[in-house]
């Protein structure tokens, strides 16, 4: 009942903060497990980059894509004798520097199910459960930050 009188405590803004970051612990976790079985049962793949100009994003302005100067990848690949395209994303290509259209890069494909794609490594997860982590401590510091108030007129 401790948890309870204590959840009913808690401001809406910690409400919201804890909510979020179990959202984004879930969504991390399993985008690193989705990735993790790919990789572990996947067929490496040769990718040839199609698009990187990041037109697909269009809510960016032009001097907002120069001066990110990384981009969604369009890729296309075959697998038995069939042609797949996909979509590299733009936080996972952390990992390898900003090709140009006509490389390649190597990807591993779900052989099940050739339009489902990994890369070796995918900070994306990674980086949701972080998030997740700050939202938690973010929901802590609010609470905390009104018992430091009025403890100081004391």
């Amino acid at each position: 009942m401790k948890i309870i009188e204590k959840i009913k405590n808690l401001k809406k803004e910690q409400l919201l903060a804890i909510a979020a970051g179990i959202l984004l612990i879930a969504f991390g976790i399993f985008r690193i497990i989705t990735n993790d079985i790919i990789v572990s049962k996947g067929v490496t793949v040769n990718a040839t980059i199609t698009d990187s100009d990041g037109s697909h994003r269009r809510y960016l302005s032009e001097e907002a894509e120069e001066a990110d100067g990384r981009y969604d990848y369009d890729i296309s690949y075959e697998y038995n004798g069939k042609t797949y395209t996909s979509r590299i994303l733009k936080i996972d290509t952390i990992i390898f520097k900003p090709k140009t259209v006509g490389n390649s890069v190597y990807i591993y494909i779900d052989p099940e199910n050739p339009e489902r794609i990994a890369l070796t490594s995918t900070p994306f997860g990674f980086i949701s459960v972080f998030a997740g982590i700050v939202a938690f401590g973010a929901a802590y510091m609010m609470g905390h930050k009104k018992e430091a108030r009025y403890k100081n007129y004391e």
